[in-house]
């Protein structure tokens, strides 16, 4: 139903101008969507504050404005804020309610996609604000709200959502067509980021690294084996700089790395590894020997064939490094 027919019907088609409280109350409108659209230059408002019946009878639902099924108002968008207040429940409860019902008219969909320049802008824009102290509030903010959403029913919708898209077979076969045009044409989109954004691309690799939850086995195993031999003053972990090492004592600069075999590579398995992983631990390995640090690497395979071994090593390396550095537990430790 548009205005003209819905003006019709009270009667009022003959005015020039409606003021701005009838078309609030007779059509169901919002004040903040009227405000948008006189903003917008398509809805003229006089000096009195009354609207054009010309204009008016032009806002078509569907293309400019779509109803709340709740309310029945007519609105832009059917926003979180406005749900809330209307009838309490949240946007995911509400397309649960209504699956066939619109969220956005025509016109608010095509002003909300963004040109690359708007993105840009507003992509660096927030950068630079997350750079001050109200920055990191408003991102812990961010984390939090989200971590809330996706615990709620609309975590699950997108969950099912994704979970439908990742076992459709097209969508598999066309995702897996592009990434080899990709790689066929010598392009590595994720390998070029990484190599242009390098500070970037550590601090988020630093970022994942803290809200890791899971150990692997072969480490738990380790670490268990470790405790168990009285090595305890280890920390798993340990940060240094942008790095985590697997386990580290500080007092004698001992990083314990616990390498997969196939992430890594390993000769006695017979495979290769990933060459962008050998860069990295180059990387990682110089970083800390350029500070003192000794680097004993321990592969995923001896850990699970013969752990003991692998202990002897860690209790080797430590009583060696303790009588360097002049510390008398150092055995013990």
């Amino acid at each position: 139903m548009n205005v003209l027919s819905q003006l019709e019907s009270f009667g009022r088609f003959c005015m020039v101008e409606i003021p701005l409280k009838t078309l609030l109350s007779e059509y169901a409108s919002s004040i903040i969507t009227v405000q948008s659209l006189v903003k917008r230059g398509i809805l003229r408002q006089s000096r009195r504050g009354h609207l054009q019946i010309e204009d008016v009878t032009l806002l078509d639902e569907g293309h400019l404005l779509v109803r709340c099924q709740e309310c029945k108002s007519l609105l832009c968008l059917i926003s979180p804020k406005h749900l809330q207040k209307c009838c309490g429940m949240s946007l995911a409860e509400y397309v649960q309610r209504h699956p066939q019902a619109l969220l956005y008219s025509e016109d608010t969909l095509q002003n909300k996609q963004k040109s690359e320049a708007q993105k840009q802008a507003q992509s660096k824009k927030l950068i630079e604000r997350f750079q001050t102290e109200a920055g990191a509030l408003t991102k812990k903010q961010i984390a939090e709200a989200a971590k809330k959403m996706q615990q709620g029913p609309y975590g699950k919708i997108v969950a099912e959502h994704l979970r439908k898209l990742n076992r459709d077979p097209e969508m598999r076969a066309r995702i897996d067509a592009k990434t080899r045009e990709r790689y066929a044409r010598g392009e590595n989109p994720a390998k070029e980021w990484h190599a242009s954004h390098r500070e970037e691309s550590l601090e988020r690799a630093f970022y994942a690294r803290q809200h890791q939850k899971k150990m692997s086995k072969p480490h738990a195993a380790l670490k268990e084996a470790m405790v168990q031999a009285g090595l305890l003053s280890f920390v798993t972990e340990f940060e240094i700089g942008y790095y985590a090492i697997d386990e580290a004592r500080g007092d004698i600069k001992l990083a314990v790395e616990l390498d997969g075999c196939y992430f890594h590579g390993c000769q006695k398995c017979g495979l290769p590894g990933l060459p962008n992983n050998h860069r990295l631990d180059k990387s990682k390995d110089s970083y800390l020997t350029k500070r003192g640090w000794v680097v004993l690497c321990i592969s995923e395979c001896d850990v699970k064939k013969n752990l003991p071994q692998c202990i002897e090593r860690i209790q080797q390396e430590v009583s060696r490094l303790g009588v360097c550095y002049g510390n008398s537990n150092g055995a013990n430790a």
